[in-house]
């Protein structure tokens, strides 16, 4: 292939879906998956853990043998991408962290938001004033009924889960696009604390709400555009 793959992880309550406006702006092909439990993988929420997710990541990487990928996830992504790095750092050119959460090594996201009390099996996706609040605070009418349309109920064992950093001492570099504008859980405070546990690690701010590939797709593609470049 003349490029790199960009390869994109959703986060919580999301799909593929979430990355298709991003598109027109990308200089390289791309793919963005559904992982288990929406899309077409649609299956009981309940039953789903992080295994399964990474699982998927990486088979996506390894059945057609992609190589020099450009890994990218968002939010939730944050506990997934460590664990595919690990297991197949050799086709992975870089790994893109946007607005993620990064647990500390053996702690879990329930600990971060939720004083440790496990969530239920299947979170429902929030009603729309709140996801509104939380996603769409720098969107247009448009955007923000697209997403509301669109999220989807979660997975919650993978909430519950303890991380695994073991993937951050593979020689893949890294890049922590922060979103300066955040009203979600993972708001500016807490994308510090991933940034220093992802160091070292390149840091972009963008001045974007959470769902920057939303929002604002232009400004995304142009931290990942150089990324794809042939060396």
């Amino acid at each position: 292939m003349p490029y790199p793959t960009l390869l994109f992880v959703h986060g919580s309550n999301h799909g593929a879906w979430c990355w298709e406006l991003m598109r027109p702006h990308l200089s390289a092909p791309f793919a963005a998956v559904d992982l288990p439990g929406r899309g077409r993988f649609a299956t009981d929420p309940a039953q789903v853990a992080a295994d399964a997710w990474v699982d998927h990541v990486c088979r996506t990487i390894v059945r057609p043998d992609l190589r020099d990928v450009v890994l990218v996830g968002h939010s939730l992504a944050g506990i997934t991408l460590p664990r595919v790095t690990d297991r197949v750092a050799d086709r992975l050119r870089h790994v893109v962290y946007v607005a993620c959460v990064v647990p500390a090594q053996g702690r879990s996201v329930a600990d971060l938001f939720l004083d440790g009390v496990p969530p239920p099996d299947a979170v429902p996706p929030p009603d729309e004033a709140v996801s509104r609040r939380m996603f769409c605070n720098d969107m247009d009418e448009r955007q923000a009924r697209f997403v509301a349309r669109n999220l989807c109920t979660e997975a919650g064992r993978p909430f519950a889960e303890p991380m695994d950093l073991a993937g951050l001492r593979r020689p893949v570099p890294r890049t922590y696009v922060k979103l300066r504008r955040d009203q979600s859980l993972m708001t500016p405070a807490r994308q510090d604390e991933a940034i220093r546990r992802l160091a070292p690690v390149e840091v972009v701010a963008l001045d974007s709400g959470h769902d920057v590939m939303i929002s604002n797709p232009s400004a995304l593609a142009a931290v990942l555009n150089p990324l794809t470049r042939e060396l």
